[in-house]
């Protein structure tokens, strides 16, 4: 797994964890 992709996947985890608090 590249660095970048680690980036990524973390930016879509906090993306989410922010949708489920605007819910």
């Amino acid at each position: 797994m590249d660095y970048v992709d680690m980036r990524y996947q973390n930016l879509g985890y906090q993306n989410r964890e922010a949708l489920e608090e605007l819910q």
